[in-house]
């Protein structure tokens, strides 16, 4: 059964929902939480589904507005009383405009989809900030090499549980490649639209079921500009990588196991 962590009252409107409190760690927060009509709630980390797959947490770029948003809020966690939007709880217009990018619930079309990038193109050494462009779409295929529930960021509302945050999915271009991997990311958005149509697209499932083998990934092109310093192909000489390029696929919104 899942746990419960309640966190004391805040400012925007959202009432409790029935019987979510059923698992509180303790009866002292479950009493606290009865008292008051406005408390934020998120689940733990303590679903065994999770277990090992939760370890994104390099969104450095976003944490002062993530701090920012919560002061706005008067919350000492980002809160919100309806659907996240697309623009998430960014504090400037650029970080919006990104996480609408981020946040693109329409898959695109062959006509909007550049056959030039593929996971070769990806993977080329060399500055490559003007490489690609983000209204492309791409496919591309690769290894998958790790599936990790992402970091808390702006784009989904800072929330703090597994399912409402992005899988962040790691792809090289062939089985053992030591390189540095291609970054794709799935969202909620897309776990939901997915799961409508019977698609399970959960973090663990995709974990469990995409992990050493060859996959083909439909989706946007994405600029992550918060990576650019840990990227290969764009950081500072002597800097920390651990990916190859900036460019993501972000929001993937095809994917097939091929092998």
């Amino acid at each position: 059964m899942n746990r419960w962590l309640v966190k004391g009252a805040w400012t925007l409107g959202l009432s409790l929902v029935p019987g979510l409190l059923s698992g509180c760690g303790s009866g002292q927060q479950a009493a606290e939480a009865q008292r008051t009509e406005q408390t934020e709630v998120f689940e733990l980390f303590d679903d065994p589904r999770y277990a090992g797959i939760v370890g994104r947490t390099e969104r450095g770029g976003e944490e002062a507005e993530l701090a920012e948003a919560r002061e706005m809020a008067g919350a000492s966690v980002i809160t919100r009383a309806g659907p996240c939007p697309p623009e998430g709880t960014a504090t400037t217009e650029a970080r919006r405009e990104r996480n609408r990018q981020k946040n693109r619930e329409t898959a695109p079309t062959p006509a909007q989809t550049n056959p030039a990038i593929t996971m070769t193109a990806l993977m080329k050494k060399g500055s490559d900030a003007n490489r690609f462009r983000v209204t492309d779409g791409a496919v591309i295929e690769g290894y998958v090499t790790d599936v990790q529930v992402g970091g808390v960021e702006t784009c989904n509302c800072g929330a703090k549980g597994p399912d409402d945050r992005d899988a962040h999915i790691e792809v090289v271009l062939r089985r053992g490649d030591t390189r540095r991997p291609v970054v794709v990311e799935t969202t909620p958005r897309w776990r939901a639209i997915m799961a409508s149509r019977g698609v399970d697209w959960s973090t663990p499932t995709l974990h469990e079921t995409l992990i050493g083998h060859r996959v083909r990934f439909t989706g946007w092109m994405f600029w992550d500009l918060d990576h650019v310093d840990e990227a290969d192909n764009t950081a500072r000489s002597g800097a920390f990588t651990w990916r190859r390029t900036a460019w993501e696929i972000h929001p993937v919104t095809g994917i097939e196991v091929l092998d």
